[in-house]
C-alpha cells in the first residue's frame, strides 16, 4: 500500500509540473491536463478516494478527521450550487460539470490524510517530494530563462495551453510554474527554520531554497508570490528570535538580500520593470474585476452567481464582464465568493476556525517547532489568497495538501497531549 501511495503522489506531482516540461504528451492526454484543465488530476484523485475507502474499511480502523467538517461543507455546497445553477440558468448537468468538476479534487484529502497519519514517513515523503520537484523544475526553468535572455530557442516543451507565459515587457517571464515552486519554497523554508538551520543537511536545504527563490524573483516575476514569501519568512523569523540561530537567520534572510539589492543598480531597474507596461494594466484590470465580481456574491441568495457554462454566449457578460476579459481566478478570495456566495463564506469560517484551534493546540502542547512551521505557512496562504485562491482550477490541487498539513499538525498536538 505504501508503494501505491508513493506512486500516486509522484504521478500527481508530475502532472502538476507538466512532467517538468520535458515530455511532449500525446494529444489525448494533453487534452486532459494543462494549466486550465484538471481532468486527469481529477481521475487520479477519484481513484485515490476509492482506494482510501477500501483500505480504511479493510483495516477496520476509522481515522477521525478534524478538518472533515469544512470539506463536507465545501462538497455539499458544490452539489447544491450545481443543482441551483442548472435551474437558474437552464443548463444541463454536463454544462455545470464542465465548469465545476475540478472542485471534487478536494477528495484527495481523505487519501493523503489517511496514509500520512497511518505512517508519518508518508507525510515526510509528501513534503520532501514537493520540495524536490520544485527544485528540479526551478533549475530547468532558470536555464530556460537564460536561453531566452541569450536569444536562444526553448529546449523545454511549451504550448499555448502549457505552463509558460512570456511577457511583452522588457523581461521574459515563465510565470505559471510559480504556483508550484512558490508552494514548494514555503514548505522548504518551514522545514529549514524548524531545525538547526546551519547544520550540514540544513545548509543543503538553504541552497535548494536559494535556487527556488531565484526562479520566483528573476524568472516568474510574480509579485504576489514575492510579497507573500517575504512577509511569511519575516514573520517566522520573529517567532524564532528566541532561539540561538534566530538573529543569524534574520541577517541571512533579510539584511544580506536588502543590502545586495540596494547596491545593485541593474537589479533595481529589473524589479522596477514589474510595474511597467503589461504589469500596470493587469493591476488596473484587477481593481475593476473586484468591483464587478463582488456584486455577484449575493446575486442568487446564499450561493452567489453559481456555475455558469463559459461556452454559453448568453452569459459571456456575466462570466467575463463588460469587456469580456474578466476572470474570477484573477481576484482570489473575492472570485471564489462570487461563485459560492455565503456557502463559500461558511466554508472559510469553519476552515479558519479550525486552523486557529490547531495553532492554539500546538502552542499549548509545547510543539514549538510545529508551531513555527504553521506560522510560516499561515500568512503565506492568507496573502496568496487575496489574488490567487486555492479553489481556482490552477491551484485546487494544493488545497487538499494544505488541509493534510494542518490535519497532521492537529493530530500531532493531540498525540502530544495524550502522552504528556
Amino acid at each position: 500500500m505504501k508503494k501505491i501511495y508513493q506512486f500516486i503522489v509522484i504521478f500527481l506531482l508530475l502532472i502538476e509540473t507538466n512532467f517538468f516540461s520535458l515530455i511532449k504528451l500525446p494529444t489525448f492526454i494533453s487534452a486532459l491536463t494543462s494549466y486550465h484543465t484538471k481532468q486527469l488530476t481529477l481521475i487520479v484523485c477519484l481513484f485515490s478516494f476509492v482506494l482510501w475507502f477500501l483500505f480504511e474499511k479493510m483495516s477496520r480502523h476509522t481515522v477521525s478527521r478534524y478538518y472533515n467538517t469544512p470539506i463536507v461543507i465545501f462538497l455539499f455546497s458544490t452539489i447544491v450550487i450545481s443543482i441551483m445553477s442548472m435551474l437558474i440558468y437552464n443548463q444541463s448537468i454536463l454544462s455545470v460539470l464542465r465548469v465545476s468538476y475540478f472542485y471534487y479534487i478536494i477528495l484527495l484529502f481523505y487519501f493523503l490524510s489517511y496514509f500520512c497519519w497511518k505512517d508519518k514517513k508518508n507525510y515526510h515523503f509528501l513534503i520532501n517530494s514537493i520540495i524536490l520537484f520544485g527544485t528540479i523544475y526551478s533549475i530547468l526553468l532558470i536555464v530556460q530563462y537564460l536561453f531566452f535572455k541569450s536569444g536562444l530557442d526553448a529546449f523545454l516543451i511549451f504550448n499555448d495551453e502549457n505552463l509558460v507565459v512570456l511577457s511583452k515587457s522588457i523581461n521574459p517571464r515563465i510565470a505559471r510554474p510559480a504556483d508550484f515552486i512558490a508552494f514548494s519554497s514555503v514548505l522548504l523554508f518551514s522545514k529549514i527554520v524548524t531545525g538547526n538551520a546551519f547544520s550540514i543537511n540544513k545548509s543543503k536545504l538553504w541552497i535548494l531554497l536559494l535556487i527556488e527563490l531565484i526562479y520566483i524573483l528573476l524568472v516568474s516575476q510574480t509579485r504576489m508570490y514575492i510579497i507573500a514569501l517575504l512577509i511569511s519568512f519575516s514573520i517566522s523569523v520573529l517567532f524564532i528570535k528566541r532561539r540561538n540561530q534566530g538573529m543569524s537567520i534574520v541577517v541571512y534572510i533579510i539584511l544580506v538580500p536588502v543590502i545586495f539589492l540596494m547596491a545593485n543598480d541593474s537589479l533595481s531597474k529589473f524589479f522596477s520593470s514589474f510595474m511597467t507596461g503589461d504589469r500596470v494594466s493587469s493591476t488596473l484590470i484587477r481593481s475593476q474585476e473586484i468591483l464587478f465580481y463582488s456584486r455577484q456574491i449575493f446575486s442568487n441568495g446564499i450561493i452567489g452567481r453559481g456555475f455558469i457554462d463559459i461556452s454559453s454566449p448568453d452569459y459571456v457578460l456575466l462570466n467575463h464582464g463588460p469587456f469580456g476579459t474578466y476572470n474570477t481566478s484573477d481576484i482570489g478570495i473575492i472570485g471564489f465568493l462570487s461563485i459560492y456566495g455565503l456557502c463559500g463564506g461558511l466554508f472559510l469560517v469553519f476552515t479558519i476556525r479550525k486552523i486557529i484551534r490547531t495553532l492554539k493546540n500546538n502552542k499549548e502542547n509545547a510543539l514549538q517547532l510545529k508551531s513555527i512551521e504553521l506560522i510560516t505557512l499561515c500568512p503565506y496562504f492568507l496573502l496568496v489568497s487575496l489574488t490567487l485562491f486555492y479553489t481556482d482550477i490552477q491551484r485546487i490541487i494544493y488545497l487538499p495538501i494544505i488541509l493534510t498539513i494542518f490535519e497532521f499538525a492537529h493530530k500531532e498536538s493531540i498525540e502530544k497531549a495524550r502522552d504528556s
